[in-house]
């Protein structure tokens, strides 16, 4: 890149500015996923709670587990036994998608270590659409792992050119 008005010798500073730049802003950007899937993940429990028939697949595949096993708790006693299966699967929910945005929030801060723990529990959580042979749960996961991933080798490349 070269910029017209700046003498060569300091255009060197402005493409590092440029790169600085860049990588940044995909370092943002992958750890924003990571609340796109805590967020999208306790949407999708709410609608499944209210007896929704739709949901994102961008989401945890671990609240589904949850939201499940509460449903089919409620289904097969019934009263005060569902209530509080409902109540804890909704907790475990909000545990799992905290953790989750914990590690947006981290990652945005470029701490390495968050971006590669989080994109492992992603890849963990998209063994349960492997198990349930969910195509589309599983093509998300890829999707949403390939931004992380892109997230964590720019925030890589962006501590190279800091040095």
């Amino acid at each position: 890149m070269t910029h017209a008005s700046i003498p060569a010798s300091s255009q060197s500073g402005v493409e590092t500015n440029d790169q600085v730049t860049a990588l940044t802003a995909r370092v943002r950007g992958g750890a924003s996923w990571f609340y796109w899937i805590a967020a999208l993940s306790i949407v999708n429990s709410i609608v499944v709670h209210m007896n929704g028939e739709w949901g994102f697949a961008l989401g945890m595949g671990v609240t589904q587990v949850f939201d499940a096993i509460a449903i089919a708790i409620g289904e097969a006693s019934g009263g005060s036994a569902g209530t509080v299966a409902t109540v804890v699967a909704i907790a475990f929910d909000l545990v799992a998608a905290s953790v989750m945005a914990l590690f947006g929030f981290l990652a945005s801060r470029e701490k390495a270590w968050a971006f590669v723990i989080g994109a492992v529990f992603y890849a963990l959580d998209g063994v349960i659409f492997v198990i349930a042979g969910d195509l589309v749960g599983i093509g998300f996961h890829a999707f949403a792992l390939f931004f992380v991933i892109s997230g964590f080798l720019a925030l890589r490349q962006l501590r190279a050119l800091r040095g």
